[in-house]
């Protein structure tokens, strides 16, 4: 026999029991509910959204020794937190709000830097940022330097005031940043070796870093009295950048090392010049840039003095003594003979000799060598030729006493 159901089958609803509507009144009046808590979370959410849209970032014009800096803040929407990069910023907090600022500042050929803004707000979302693009005109001759910049911000009650310390920098080319430090003396170059020596730059700002970008350039019409490779870069061995502090004082930080054309320097020194002057002066073009400012450019100046070695010097002592002995000989009715001749060489070459000893320590310390009036540099060929045939000249005389020494007789005045 089929057993037969709770309820009828004469086509009407079935019968429901009494939980089962409970259960269905329960699970509506918390759906309800939940909604109804939904909604103050929901319009907070997009009142603090709403606030964030609706903010405004005003900044103080900042008035600096030597000039100015006019501030235009453009509001740019909202970002992400993590999309910005918050850990590379510079920072700072009014009692409502934190302000970052990104450390990529760019320039427009305009004349103004524009940095980005972002200001958050304590009490709404952690990961909501609003952002301004602020314009930095700068006027006057200020050096690139941190500065305290006074901002103000609008939209949620009364205006929150804070500062933040960011990086300055100026548009004007005119500025001296960095500085070569003068060398003390003349960079002294022997014919055919090679020339090492280091170069002093002194960073003038008070609170900002200066890189230095490579490779030095070797300007200007004088390149072809070197010989390759000429090595010019900094010190310590960075080839493409080298950061500079700022300490006002001159560090070595540029190395040049270079080896003159043998021929080239002896055309280039064949000249007699006062000892202080240089035979020649190379300029190096360095580029620069303030982190974040612009790329400049300084160049370097180094001043050189030619000098041969010392068997160059011993040659040009012997053509002039072999010059001012052969003069006297070959002027009409000269009575000089001339099997005398190689001794008058070698009176003339000694004291020629002793003569640049002279010169050479006098002019080591700082002192003048002078022969008839005349300042002669004992280190350069020519003037080393000049006194040289000058001793032969009027030096005949001491042949006899070289020729006692060795015993013989001159046979006659020299």
């Amino acid at each position: 026999m089929r057993r037969v159901g709770t309820a009828f089958s004469t086509g009407r609803r079935p019968f429901c029991s009494l939980g089962s509507l409970a259960w269905r009144f329960s699970s509506h009046y918390y759906s309800a509910l939940h909604k109804l808590f939904l909604i103050p979370v929901l319009l907070s959410s997009f009142l603090s959204i709403a606030a964030a849209q609706d903010l405004k970032l005003k900044l103080t014009t900042l008035r600096l020794e030597g000039g100015s800096v006019e501030f235009k803040s453009i509001e740019c929407g909202k970002s992400e937190a993590q999309s910005v990069g918050l850990a590379s910023t510079w920072e700072a907090s009014a009692e409502k709000f934190n302000v970052h600022v990104s450390k990529k500042v760019t320039y427009d050929s305009v004349g103004y830097f524009l940095y980005s803004f972002y200001v958050r707000s304590k009490s709404g979302p952690s990961d909501l940022l609003s952002c301004f693009g602020v314009q930095a005109t700068p006027s006057g001759t200020f050096l690139d330097q941190g500065a305290e910049v006074i901002f103000q911000i609008e939209g949620q009650g009364a205006p929150q005031t804070g500062t933040i310390r960011i990086p300055i920098y100026n548009s004007s080319l005119k500025i001296l940043r960095l500085e070569a430090s003068p060398p003390a003396r003349l960079f002294k170059v022997n014919y055919g070796t090679e020339f090492t020596s280091s170069i002093s730059l002194i960073n003038h700002h008070e609170d900002l870093p200066v890189v230095l970008l490579g490779p030095l350039e070797f300007d200007g019409e004088n390149k072809g009295d070197w010989e390759e490779p000429r090595k010019v870069g900094f010190s310590g061995g960075d080839k493409e950048r080298r950061e500079l502090k700022p300490s006002g004082k001159p560090e070595s930080v540029l190395e040049i090392r270079l080896k003159a054309k043998p021929m080239r320097a002896l055309a280039a020194s064949i000249f007699p010049l006062s000892p202080e002057l240089p035979h020649q002066t190379n300029f190096f073009t360095l580029s620069y840039e303030t982190p974040g400012g612009l790329t400049d450019t300084l160049r370097v100046e180094v001043p050189v003095r030619f000098q041969p070695t010392i068997w160059v010097l011993l040659i040009a002592l012997l053509v002039g003594a072999c010059i001012g002995s052969l003069i006297p000989r070959v002027l009409p009715k000269s009575s000089h003979k001339w099997k005398d001749w190689p001794w008058a060489i070698i009176a003339a070459f000694l004291i020629s000799f002793l003569l640049w000893i002279v010169g050479a320590v006098l002019v080591s310390n700082d002192s003048r060598f002078r022969i008839l009036g005349l300042e002669l540099d004992p280190f350069q060929v020519a003037p080393v030729i000049f006194f040289s045939a000058l001793v032969g000249l009027i030096g005949f005389r001491s042949v006899n006493l070289v020729m006692r020494l060795l015993g013989r007789t001159s046979g006659g005045e020299i």
